[in-house]
This record gives structure tokens, C-alpha cells and sequence, in this order.
């Protein structure tokens, strides 16, 4: 019996003697780590005009025993842009956290956030809590600008946007000078004095193949915000097509395989096909209908039988060329080509 007490008590105090180690080591880890103390962390910088030049500043401090390490400085949101502290913040030393808020681009109520991470053991992430509210000094109608959509490349086309002054003076607004508006025409006209204006942007052909997008610079009086963007956007599709652009011939196929290939082309661009040919004598091209005549629907269907994939020599790269009547333009030959697909072995 005195032998069991004996052995409860060496236990009971090898347990407390471990405790009182650990809790001693966690007091000297306390006692070198290091510490952050933030001042300003909340910013609301009130109900403020669109282009408010809005900064802020935060003050950091290592009052730990340790070197301060900031290893992250995150923003919620791209409208708010904290530079970037010093780091490592000795033991004493302080720094500044500069917060700007783009009130240019971001209209309405703000709560963002800025996260700074650190190895301080006490509080590893600090936030920094940004709020307000910015009114915007002019609306658009439509708001997204002009958009043109789809257009052909003869498009003559002509619309409009509206420019409504919300500031708390009047505006005054001038196409700005040296930029390149092509291939697009302006015409500004002030509706009301001061307060309504209308954009009209007109589409000037011929127009390129391809996205046709801008930003018109509008030039105010306004201090805060001295150009007024607006966005103009329109997409000229190629127009002559073939579909699909590719063909693909399995190389393991033991049967011919039958293909369609479309030719398109736009109202303002024409053709005929001429006729098709492949750069293998195994590959048989044929093009539909008499004349190859588009007619209404503007496309011409050409027809591509494969054979079995073991006809075609290693060494080809077979491919499809159709011809048309589009002298001198990059679609008078049009290449389609055939990929081999080789298949993969199982082992």
C-alpha cells in the first residue's frame, strides 16, 4: 500500500514539474515574441464626390521584445491600395500603412478591407475597415457607353449616348485633342446648358476585321475630374468562313470518313467557290450545286470524304484548298487543314 502511494505521488509531481517547465517557456516565448499595436484601423472618410483625392494612414508599432515581421498586406478589393510597411519592425520602431481610395472609378458605398498578416503570436492578422461613400459626378445613359455589337465592315452606322451632369456645378465638356477616335466620327452637343450633353459616334468604313473598341476622352471643367471616358465597342467577324477550320482523321480509321465543310461570307463580301482540291489523291473533294452559288444564305457546302487512316503515308500533312472568286484578297485560296490523330497505345 505505502509502495502504490509512493508511486502516485512521483507521477502527481513529474506531471506538475512538466507543467511548470512548459508554462515558464511559454512566459519567456510571451516575453521575446513581438507585438503589434495599430492606431487609426477604422477610415470612414464620409460622403465624398467622385475623384476625392482619399488617403489614409495608419500607424504601426512593434512594442514586443522580438522583431516585428509583416509577411502580408492584402486588399478586398482594388478600388483600395495600401502600400507597403517596413518589415522587419525592430523592437520600438513604428512605420506608416498609407491607404488610397480610387474614388475615380468606384462610385457608391465602400466597406473594404486591408489585411495585414504578421508573426505577432497574439494577433497574426490585424484588419484595417475602410467605409464611406462616393457620388458620382455624371451618369451615362446607356451606362455601358456605346456598344455597336456585331457590325460589317461597310456598317455605316450612327449612335448616341447620353452625358447628365450630377455635380453641384455646372459642366462643361469638349472632345479632347490628339486622340485617335478611328474608325470611329464625334459629334458633342450640350442638350441643356450645363447639365445634359449627347455623344454621337458614328462608324466610318471600311472597318477592320476584328474587335473595334476605344475609350473617347472627354475634357471637363472639372478639377477632380478632368476627363470623362466613355467606352465604344464593335466587332467586325471575317467576312468570308470556313467551318469547322479544321478536319481531323483518325489514323487507326478503318472506314471513309465524311465531312462538311461550310463556306460563309457576309452581305457586303460575295464569293463563289471556285473548286476544292486536297494534296492527297486519297482525300475526295467535291463542292456542291452547279455554280457554287451562295444564293440567300450565304454559304456553300463543301463535301470531304476520308479514307481508312491506313492509306495515308507517314510523311504527308494532308489539308483541303478551296478557291474562290476573291482575286487579289487573302480569302482567293482558303487552306484547311486535316490532322492525323494518332491514337495512344495500351499497354
Amino acid at each position: 500500500m505505502k509502495l502504490r502511494t509512493v508511486r502516485y505521488l512521483l507521477v502527481i509531481g513529474l506531471t506538475l514539474g512538466a507543467v511548470s517547465e512548459w508554462a515558464t517557456a511559454q512566459q519567456e516565448e510571451t516575453k521575446t515574441a513581438p507585438r503589434l499595436e495599430a492606431e487609426n484601423l477604422e477610415w470612414d472618410f464620409g460622403t465624398v464626390w467622385q475623384g476625392e483625392p482619399l488617403e489614409h494612414i495608419v500607424t504601426l508599432k512593434n512594442v514586443g521584445d522580438a522583431p516585428l515581421e509583416i509577411t502580408e498586406v492584402k486588399s478586398s478589393c482594388g478600388c483600395t491600395t495600401p502600400s507597403k510597411p517596413k518589415s522587419p519592425l525592430m523592437p520600438g520602431e513604428s512605420d506608416k500603412l498609407t491607404v488610397s481610395y480610387n474614388s475615380k472609378s468606384k462610385m457608391g458605398k465602400a466597406n473594404q478591407t486591408i489585411t495585414l498578416t504578421t508573426n505577432d503570436p497574439q494577433q497574426a492578422r490585424v484588419i484595417v475597415r475602410v467605409r464611406g461613400e462616393v457620388k458620382p459626378c455624371y451618369e451615362l445613359k446607356p451606362k455601358s457607353g456605346v456598344m455597336f455589337g456585331s457590325l460589317l465592315s461597310s456598317t455605316r452606322e450612327t449612335r448616341t449616348v447620353e452625358i447628365r451632369n450630377l455635380y453641384d456645378q455646372p459642366l462643361s465638356l469638349e472632345v479632347k485633342a490628339e486622340q485617335d477616335t478611328s474608325p470611329y466620327e464625334l459629334k458633342l452637343k450640350e442638350v441643356e446648358e450645363g447639365q445634359l450633353f449627347e455623344l454621337a459616334v458614328s462608324t466610318v468604313p471600311p472597318l477592320p476585321v476584328g474587335t473595334v473598341q476605344t475609350s473617347i476622352k472627354l475634357a471637363t471643367n472639372l478639377e477632380r475630374y478632368p476627363e470623362l471616358p466613355i467606352t465604344v465597342f464593335g466587332f467586325v467577324p471575317s467576312p468570308v468562313k470556313v467551318t469547322p477550320a479544321s478536319l481531323f482523321w483518325p489514323k487507326n480509321s478503318v472506314m471513309e470518313m465524311k465531312y462538311t465543310l461550310w463556306v460563309s461570307h457576309a452581305p457586303d463580301h460575295p464569293i463563289k467557290v471556285l473548286g476544292a482540291t486536297a494534296n492527297h489523291e486519297s482525300i475526295k473533294v467535291t463542292v456542291a450545286g452547279d455554280d457554287a452559288d451562295p444564293g440567300a444564305k450565304g454559304q456553300i457546302k463543301v463535301l470531304v470524304t476520308l479514307p481508312p487512316g491506313n492509306r495515308l503515308p507517314d510523311d504527308v500533312e494532308p489539308s483541303i484548298e478551296i478557291q474562290t472568286d476573291a482575286k487579289g484578297t487573302s480569302f482567293e485560296t482558303i487552306s484547311v487543314p486535316v490532322k492525323v490523330v494518332i491514337p495512344r497505345s495500351h499497354s
